[in-house]
């Protein structure tokens, strides 16, 4: 179990937190209200995040909401609290006492419903390319990763999480995911130059060959698969 808890008005630190680490996310929801901050609480791995973000700079309807659970979410979270300083309409629940509610009636508004955001695939592709864009291959296949099983990406997906782990050293990766991709598009002339590539990588020269050319088969003119062969050709020895 790892524990998340968002803090209220009032709440910007968790006193008692070890072992601490900051981490700062981007989300497809935009920016959360503040870096979350990780840690060992009683024994408990914990992450605290402050609702109005540090100074309290957000108002109610500023919170990024979505943002904030998403981030969670990434870091492992499996239990969330959120923490709220309210009124009372009852004596017998008096200032100090600490209150769990058994319902909850959303009556706000102003801001994003708590529904799914039906563009959430498309801004998690964008930022999947913006983090391949500048060379953070790590953070791109993670969310690539997530669009896998989305039929509009998942061509898009699998062969960008392959250029990722290529990119990374991490060949046998690529393989792994282009040959899953390949189970229900094998017509794909650029994923089987991929997966040549991956296999070249590992040293499986036989492999790689055919790969490049099955690509070559599909598409005639594919002239990287055609410049792999020509690379993997013995050169002829000069008289």
């Amino acid at each position: 179990m790892k524990i998340g808890i968002i803090g209220g008005s009032g709440l910007y630190e968790m006193a008692g937190l070890t072992r601490l680490e900051e981490h700062a996310l981007a989300t497809p929801f935009g920016a959360p209200s503040d870096v979350y901050i990780s840690g060992v609480l009683h024994g408990r791995e914990v992450v605290f995040l402050p609702r109005h973000g540090t100074g309290h700079r957000l108002l109610p309807s500023e919170i990024p909401f979505r943002a904030n659970v998403w981030g969670m979410k990434k870091l492992g979270v499996t239990h969330l609290l959120s923490v709220s300083a309210v009124g009372s309409l009852k004596e017998e629940i008096a200032p100090g006492h600490i209150v769990f509610p058994h319902q909850f009636i959303d009556r706000t508004f102003l801001r994003e419903s708590m529904d799914k955001d039906p563009n959430y695939e498309r801004n998690l592709a964008r930022l999947a390319d913006r983090f391949m864009a500048r060379g953070q291959f790590g953070l791109a296949a993670q969310y690539y990763g997530q669009l896998l099983e989305d039929t509009r990406y998942a061509r898009a997906a699998y062969q960008n999480v392959a250029l990722c782990y290529l990119n990374l050293g991490r060949p046998q990766e690529a393989v792994a995911a282009l040959e899953e991709y390949l189970k229900h598009n094998y017509r794909d002339a650029d994923a089987y130059h991929l997966l040549g590539e991956a296999k070249r990588r590992l040293g499986l020269v036989a492999d790689a060959r055919h790969a490049f050319q099955t690509a070559l088969r599909l598409k005639p003119d594919h002239t990287a698969a055609s410049q792999a062969l020509r690379d993997m050709s013995p050169t002829t020895p000069s008289p």
